[in-house]
């Protein structure tokens, strides 16, 4: 997608770019489980990413009816979800991927 510009004055041009980082890493925890799957997915596809998405192994049902979802609509292997306990998150950190968007406590 080409860059646009969303804003103009004779002071400032405010232009968007979107720029694709490239294979990231998504690890979302327990609550709010939609709503995480939406500030953590949507995004970094929108912008042209491959996401790996590792939901909490509390919330499998819901991540699994949501991924079913963005599946219907993204092309193959542009979405792919991960389910698991940690190890599977610490694995997906650990693997050859652009960048990892987590949410979780101050302890973890």
């Amino acid at each position: 997608m080409q860059s646009q510009i969303i804003y103009e004055d004779k002071h400032a041009i405010h232009t968007l770019y979107y720029e694709p980082k490239g294979v990231g890493g998504s690890i979302s925890p327990r609550n709010y489980p939609t709503s995480q799957f939406v500030w953590q997915v949507i995004p970094p596809l929108l912008a042209g990413n491959t996401v790996l998405y590792k939901p909490s192994n509390l919330c499998i049902r819901t991540a699994k009816v949501v991924s079913e979802l963005l599946a219907t609509c993204v092309p193959k292997d542009v979405f792919i979800p991960l389910y698991g306990a940690g190890d599977v998150g610490a694995a997906l950190v650990k693997s050859d991927i652009d960048f990892v968007v987590f949410t979780g406590s101050s302890q973890t």
